[in-house]
């Protein structure tokens, strides 16, 4: 061939080589893609798998979730209700737990857990701080499965830094968590009655927490008792919720970097007091104590116009991972930064615990070193985030009671307590709501009858202990300006009889002829003068003014015989009258009575008044009444006398009976009766005497300042069943006293009579304890205020009241914040007090072989601590009135409730509460009043909790951590939900 077809031949080989090439190339190509493809769609369905698991997972997470939340308010509710639908009866639910009162991290309320740690050994190195162990005393049990035979895995759990939640440990029942994400083991994990889609098990780990345990910076302020503000109210009483101190100790009111107890900022300028965080809080412009606790304490969930309280925001930061604070910036921690934003340092942290870190650090930093008995702090201090809150509520709710009320007594709707702080018109329904609420606060006949006398029962000690409430109080008189011209409240109960209030001391020597002395003598030697019996009555007016007479002012009973008028005895002398401070005496005979009672009576006709038929046997009463007082028909025993037994005596003796009665100087505001039956001269006035026993009687005319003050308040006064058949059932205030007191009856060891010895209340006695159950200062449902919010005024569900302090929860650096409590009484701060209420409460020792006098309540018990018979051994307070149990009979007065009762004048020192203004040293007053000043302001139960949830799907799962805030102040009945105030994921630390 020639070369051009080899030429063409070649050329055509070489293309059909390319060709072949080509599509072996393309074919690899299309090969690469196609894989390619493959394996994107494979990676993409396995990325869509991984994101339908994820959504999966958070959906069963979340329901996870949602599962613990019902269980918790399930268990609130149980909480209150047990297994009927009777709130706080104490029958119980289907597991045996009580519905009882009171909330204390405890074997009652096992779901409860303690708020702070508590240190507990130095490890046998005393020198060594940093080995020394501490323990939650209580961590939650939601489920109540952690109590075993054997052992309660809720109890005592020792403060480890947590092994990242370790799976090895879910299966065990004392397999321990960290449920609120700082690190720390605080919880143990259950398993949920619920599995994942794919069959595994889900575990929770949960801490609940009482918020009542905490400062509220939205209701708590300061002692104002040195406010230069002058709207402010002066006394630190603990009568406004803003008495809670959030500022440093007033006595030490410097910038101090050292003081741990107050709250203002240690870093910051001294600028940044209380007054700057108060500032921020009134919305920039600044209120009154008075006017900021009447516009946002008492109302915190609709405070008035321009306010601006701390929110939920602010909340949510506080209850983050326990006290680790997040990039989150809020109002409080700016304008507090260091104590509410302090930052990474000595006490602040973000990062939380590992596995190697310090436990010793975390516990220096979340409670305060004075628990520590060898301190390792050069400044005193510790983290105060976790142990405040914006959100605390509890109700002014009482315990379950359907005794039956008797007579016209009226029950509260529902279970409401009743305010003792007065309406502004006082009604009947009212007075028998009161008497209705004290009945059923007080103990039985019996008690009553051994504390106020045979003739005293349950029913009229209601009665008469609800005027004389009123009257303590009320400034009813014609002139508002003159709290001296008021008149005794009066109601007649069907069935029992007439009562009349104990007014003020102007307004008893107003009204009041006293029975000061009654004689006897039988005349057998004469005559002259006749033989035969010879009578007297000596009649004292206790009132600086001359009491003229008409014919409607008194009326006289001597046993069944009445005297209607005693105008129309008191004759042959113009004007009829009886001197201020001066006595007449009534005779049977005139003419003789100054022969046969001889030196015994003053020979002064203007004195002496004839009764004809005039005479008594021993036993009988004899009555003064004012008539028509305060009304028409009402007809007021203002005193009485027994005649004593040995005194109608026919030897031909001459028998006197003084009751020597005076009012005693204006300024102390008592009586000072002589009750021991001293013989004296008819128509002398009866003398005065400072030394003799002392009966305070004060009334101020102004409301109740706290609960406790109702000890202030005489319970026996002026009643009359009006029936002349039963007279000894009349009863007067000094008529009464004169019999309750008796120079040998048991004494405290002060050497003072027990006030029911002298016509009063203790809240020290057990037996009234329950008043405190059924009455109370702060009333939501009747002070004519919207306090929630919702449109409606003074409704009966209106009860939650912010910012109160639960005893059974808080710490002692929390309860030391309560008025007075944190002061010594010479004015130098202490914190013994505190810690002797938290040591009471968790039966702790104090003491140590360096100060053995400090109270010991762990290896003695109560009794033994105290030296009180009637008390309870069992851990928390039942009720507020066992803080005055709270008593260190070893010495150490600081640790004593009782403390400011001693031996000088405090009423005018300026390093003790504030009095009544009676200007009596060493009384019941000083004894109980921090009891007095703190009354209003702690509780033993709470409606607001926060809940660390930590769910877990399987042993090594996926997780999520949750905050919950649970508010139960709507619940009153079974099916009520308590309500969800928060539900908040925890933020991942960064």
């Amino acid at each position: 061939m020639d070369c051009q077809m080899v030429r063409r031949l070649d050329e055509k080989s070489c293309s059909v080589k390319r060709k072949a090439g080509s599509a072996l190339v393309l074919v690899i190509v299309i090969t690469v893609i196609l894989a390619t493809v493959g394996v994107m769609f494979v990676m993409m369905s396995r990325v869509s798998q991984t994101a339908t698991s994820a959504i999966s997972d958070n959906r069963e997470l979340a329901g996870a979730v949602d599962v613990v939340v019902n269980r918790i308010q399930t268990v609130l509710v149980d909480d209150l209700f047990g297994s009927d639908a009777n709130m706080f009866n104490g029958l119980g639910d289907s597991t045996g737990q009580p519905d009882e009162y009171t909330d204390y991290p405890g074997p009652d309320d096992p779901w409860l857990a303690s708020l702070e740690p508590l240190y507990y050994s130095d490890n046998g190195t005393p020198a060594d701080p940093t080995d020394d162990r501490c323990r939650w005393r209580r961590i939650s049990d939601i489920y109540r499965v952690m109590r075993g035979s054997s052992r309660d895995y809720a109890a005592n759990v020792d403060v480890m830094i947590a092994k990242d939640n370790d799976a090895n440990d879910f299966w065990k029942l004392d397999g321990i968590a960290d449920a609120d994400g700082d690190g720390v083991e605080d919880s143990r994990w259950v398993r949920l009655p619920v599995t994942s889609s794919k069959g595994k098990p889900i575990f929770a780990a949960v801490r609940v927490i009482d918020n009542c345990g905490m400062l509220n910076i939205n209701t708590a302020y300061r002692d104002p008792t040195n406010s230069p503000d002058p709207c402010d109210w002066p006394n630190w009483d603990g009568s406004l919720l803003t008495h809670i101190n959030l500022d440093t100790d007033r006595i030490h009111n410097q910038y101090n970097k050292d003081s741990y107890y107050g709250f203002v900022s240690y870093q910051d300028s001294p600028s940044l007091s209380t007054a700057q965080l108060h500032l921020e809080r009134c919305g920039g412009v600044p209120k009154s104590d008075v006017d900021y606790h009447n516009d946002v304490a008492r109302r915190l969930l609709n405070p008035g116009v321009g306010y601006a309280p701390f929110d939920i925001g602010d909340e949510l930061e506080f209850r983050n991972r326990f006290f680790l604070f997040s990039p989150t910036k809020t109002r409080s921690g700016t304008v507090w930064p260091a104590t509410f934003n302090p930052g990474a340092g000595k006490v602040g942290k973000q990062i939380p615990y590992k596995p190697g870190d310090d436990i010793w650090e975390w516990f220096l930093k979340v409670t305060s070193p004075e628990e520590i008995p060898a301190d390792p702090c050069e400044n005193r201090i510790c983290n105060r985030r976790h142990i405040v809150t914006t959100y605390s509520f509890d109700r002014i709710i009482r315990p379950y009671d359907d005794t039956p009320l008797p007579g016209d007594m009226l029950p509260t709707s529902g279970q409401r307590k009743i305010g003792i702080k007065l309406p502004t018109v006082i009604t009947d329904e009212y007075i028998r709501r009161l008497a209705g609420a004290i009945y059923r606060g007080l103990p039985g006949d019996s008690v009553i009858a051994n504390d106020f006398g045979t003739e005293y029962t349950r029913e009229k000690l209601a009665w008469q202990f609800a005027v004389n409430l009123i009257d303590y109080q009320d400034d009813d008189g014609p002139d508002p300006c003159n709290p001296d011209d008021d008149q005794p409240t009066y109601y007649k109960a069907a069935g029992i009889g007439e009562f009349w209030g104990v007014e003020n001391r102007e307004c008893i020597k107003r009204n009041t002829i006293f029975i000061s002395q009654v004689a006897y003598v039988n005349n057998t030697t004469g005559p002259p003068p006749p033989l035969g019996n010879y009578y007297a009555i000596e009649l004292f007016n206790p009132d600086l003014g001359a009491k003229q007479l008409s014919e409607d002012d008194y009326k006289i009973r001597i046993g069944d015989t009445t005297i209607d008028s005693l105008f129309n005895v008191i004759v042959g002398i113009e004007p009829r009258q009886i001197d201020g401070e001066g006595v007449v005496v009534l005779t049977n005979d005139k003419a003789n009575a100054t022969t046969v009672f001889a030196e015994r009576i003053l020979n002064d006709p203007t004195k002496i008044f004839e009764v004809t038929g005039l005479d008594f046997a021993e036993g009988d009463e004899i009555v003064i009444y004012k008539k028509d007082c305060p009304q028409p028909d009402a007809d007021m025993p203002v005193d009485r006398i027994k005649v004593p037994l040995g005194l109608v005596d026919a030897d031909g003796a001459i028998h006197t009976s003084e009751r020597n009665k005076t009012l005693g100087p204006t300024v102390h505001n008592l009586l000072w009766p002589d009750f021991t039956g001293n013989t004296g001269e008819l128509g002398t006035v009866p003398a005065f005497a400072e030394s003799d026993p002392n009966v305070q009687l004060y009334v101020p005319n102004e409301g109740l300042r706290t609960i406790a003050e109702i000890e202030n308040i005489f319970a026996v006064g002026y009643n009359d069943p009006n029936d002349v058949n039963n007279a000894d059932t009349v009863h007067t205030l000094i008529g009464d006293i004169e019999e309750l007191y008796n120079p040998a009856a048991p004494a405290d060891e002060f050497g003072r009579f027990y006030m029911k010895r002298q016509g009063r209340i203790s809240l020290a006695d057990t037996n009234y304890w329950s008043l405190l159950d059924f009455l109370t200062c702060f009333d939501p449902s009747s002070d004519g205020v919207d306090n929630n919010g919702d449109g409606l005024f003074d409704e009966p569900t209106e009860l939650a009241v912010a910012g109160r302090i639960n005893i059974n929860t808080a710490p002692w650096f929390v309860i030391k914040h309560l008025p007075w409590v944190g002061l010594t009484t010479v004015g130098t701060d202490t914190d013994n007090l505190a810690r002797a209420i938290v040591a009471w409460r968790d039966r702790l020792n104090l003491s140590t072989p360096a100060q053995p006098t400090l109270p010991d309540y762990l290896t003695q018990s109560r009794s033994e601590a105290t030296g009180l018979s009637n008390i309870s051994e069992g851990l928390g307070f039942r009720s507020i009135g066992e803080l005055l149990q709270v008593i260190n009979t070893t010495g150490a007065i600081d640790f004593d409730i009782r403390k400011y009762l001693d031996d000088i004048n405090n009423g005018l020192s300026p390093v003790s509460p504030d009095y009544t203004g009676d200007i009596t040293d060493d009384d019941f007053e000083e004894r109980d009043i921090i009891f007095q000043r703190i009354s209003n302001l702690v509780t033993v139960r709470s409606d607001v909790f926060t809940a660390y949830i930590l769910v877990r799907i399987g042993h090594d799962g996926p997780q999520k951590r949750m905050i919950a805030i649970f508010d139960r102040s709507n619940v009153f009945s079974p099916a009520d939900k308590p309500r969800l105030v928060a539900l908040h994921p925890v933020p991942d630390p960064r």
